[in-house]
């Protein structure tokens, strides 16, 4: 079976370092993440490109069917509990999947089976993260590439 990977850079703050447990970005879509007419699929793999080399924390995303707002950058998550009950699953990137390689750090995690869906009409979804550690991160220094199956 074919894997569709999808690319992804969410918007992240240009400041001060993150506290542990803040949310890292708000809500970004994943674009054509499932299949045509948005038939179910399968999260199989998630690599992380983190170009600012900051020292690897546990990174954990949370995938949603639909968009709205997980959290302002650099404080806790705010996710509503009706937005949350769009929730697909979450992820938690151990940090020692982290791995040097020279002016930056890469993650991955495979075989998954993340089961996810768009809504009608749709082929995105979307995911939020926080962080267990404090990163200072600069606009495009984070990267996600995610590798979806068809169901």
């Amino acid at each position: 079976m074919p894997i569709r990977y999808v690319t992804v850079t969410p918007t992240v703050l240009n400041a001060d370092a993150y506290d542990a447990g803040d949310t890292l970005f708000d809500m970004t879509e994943i674009p054509n993440a499932t299949g045509p007419g948005g038939a179910p699929c399968v999260l199989d793999s998630i690599t992380i490109i983190e170009n600012a080399d900051q020292t690897a924390a546990v990174m954990t995303l949370f995938f949603y069917d639909t968009t709205g707002t997980f959290g302002t950058a650099d404080a806790a998550p705010s996710i509503s509990d009706a937005a949350n009950l769009n929730a697909l699953g979450s992820y938690a990137m151990p940090s020692a999947n982290f791995l040097d390689v020279g002016g930056a750090k890469t993650a991955y995690a495979g075989n998954l089976g993340i089961p996810v869906r768009s809504l009608p009409g749709s082929r995105s979804i979307y995911f939020g993260a926080i962080t267990a550690g404090t990163p200072t991160l600069a606009t495009g220094s984070l990267v996600f590439r995610f590798g979806f199956k068809d169901a």
